[in-house]
């Protein structure tokens, strides 16, 4: 009991240090896995393969992390543990999410949706739902990414994840945004703005801001637009957050151009231009040239209206050439990742096939062994009766000529013999008696049963022989 409350601390510690001291995890899972080992602890092993696999997963190796999650599935399979199976399958599905393989990652989801259900884990189903709703929403399969973040939403609602749920309303935003449905989606964020609490973050709580804000930009309600920018403005400049500070200037800009406020447009996009060397995103680097192209075609300058258009048609084409890069990247990580993958499922089948090819020659082998020994043995046997009948046939005759002639002596001559001399006689009676009942046992033998004589030379048992 001491052992596996070890090995259970071991596991623990390394989960919590994955992402702090990956090293340290690495060390503490492999002694767990030891130990684990040493005393056929299943559970253990299941658990150090899948400390181990998300470690890849943080290293994004994705996949070391496949196989190694894919080893403790099999051994949960064994121990039947549907909590944990629930769990590496929702993993799994984001590693082949990850990967690129959205139809092996949908049957890992609905695996896990399906143990989830079988031990009446609400949150747990909620999560992948919404897990489900991602894989969706990459695909643009806007209207199926809705479904899952919809059942995702109600098993929220019957959980106490508040943070959970957050998410979900705001996912579900993004849905109805992606699918141009600013009204659904300002429903969305307005309820993920009411379920807000004081343990959210300031910078969670300034996206719910900036999110309100976008869907009343898209329905034309600037002024409301305006109000939920600046609050997230305000709570970002308070954590300077320089990117998301860039966003949201941009955002006022735009709205203020909507507005024809040009005044107030040129102020946020000068101070966009303040932010400008630390923004990451092509996306709004795009925004923010095509917003100043709008900004001086509004002022009538159209010679600068049309150099910011030349500078976002430039930064369109270099956001096309890295998203095609980028499927370049992903379709040869796809085709090494099945290579790899075929060639693994190649060499299991050979090892499979060859492990079958050398059982059979290992039978034919004891087969081929066991008839050289029972021909061996039926040539001794062989060899043994025809000793058999050639004693009896060589020794009966003589001893039956002895018998004849003792039976005459002592007949006609047992009284006349001094009493040494007819013990004597009677001793060769006795002895000829013994090697015709020798003779007769050796005639009656099936099976001969042996037993030492002396060191390696064996002798037939004729006492354990059956007449």
């Amino acid at each position: 009991m001491k052992t596996k409350n070890k090995l259970e601390e071991l596991i623990q510690k390394a989960h919590s240090n994955i992402l702090p001291k990956p090293e340290l995890a690495i060390k503490l899972t492999n002694e767990a896995l030891r130990l684990a080992k040493e005393e056929d602890n299943k559970q253990i092993i299941a658990d150090a393969n899948k400390v181990l696999g998300l470690i890849k997963i943080s290293k994004k190796n994705f996949f070391e992390a496949k196989i190694l999650i894919e080893l403790s599935i099999n051994l949960n399979k064994k121990l039947k543990n549907k909590s944990e199976l629930a769990n590496l399958s929702t993993i799994l599905g984001s590693i082949l999410f990850n990967q690129g393989f959205y139809d092996q990652s949908y049957k890992a989801y609905l695996n896990a949706v399906k143990f989830y259900e079988e031990i009446g884990d609400k949150l747990g189903l909620a999560r992948v739902y919404d897990n489900l709703g991602n894989l969706f929403a990459e695909k643009e399969q806007y209207s199926k990414a809705l479904e899952f973040r919809m059942k995702a939403e109600k098993h929220f609602e019957n959980s106490t994840e508040n943070f959970g749920l957050i998410c979900c309303y705001l996912n579900i935003g993004a849905t109805f945004m992606d699918m141009k449905l600013p009204q659904n989606a300002l429903e969305y964020f307005y309820k993920a703005e009411e379920s807000n609490n004081s343990k959210l973050n300031k910078y969670f709580v300034a996206n719910i801001y900036h999110n309100i804000g976008e869907a009343h930009k898209a329905l034309k309600e600037n002024e409301k637009a305006l109000l939920f920018t600046q609050k997230a403005l305000e709570i970002f400049n308070k954590l300077q957050n320089v990117q998301d500070i860039f966003i949201s200037l941009l955002s006022l800009a735009s709205i203020y151009l909507d507005l024809g406020d040009l005044k107030n447009a040129e102020m946020h996009l000068d101070e966009c231009e303040d932010h400008f060397e630390n923004v990451e995103i092509d996306k709004y680097i795009l925004e923010f040239f095509q917003c100043k192209s709008e900004f001086f075609e509004k002022k009538l300058d159209f010679q600068k209206a049309i150099y910011f258009h030349k500078k976002s048609m430039g930064i369109k084409e270099e956001i096309l050439q890295k998203e095609n890069a980028e499927k370049f990247s992903e379709l040869q990580i796809k085709y090494e990742t099945e290579k790899k993958e075929l060639e693994s499922k190649i060499l299991k089948e050979k090892n499979e096939e060859l492990n079958k090819k050398n059982n059979i020659l290992d039978k034919a082998l004891k087969d081929l062994q066991k008839a050289q020994s029972e021909l061996i043995e039926a040539g001794k046997r062989e060899m043994f009766f025809a000793t058999v009948v050639t004693a009896n046939h060589e020794l009966n005759q003589p001893l039956a000529v002895i018998q004849g002639y003792l039976d005459i002596i002592k007949k006609s001559e047992i009284n006349n013999l001094s009493k040494e001399t007819k013990n004597n006689f009677l001793k060769i009676i006795e002895s000829v008696k013994k090697c015709n009942n020798i003779l007769e046992k050796l005639r009656d033998i099936e099976t001969p049963k042996y037993s030492t004589y002396i060191r390696d030379i064996k002798m037939i048992n004729l006492e354990k022989e059956t007449l």
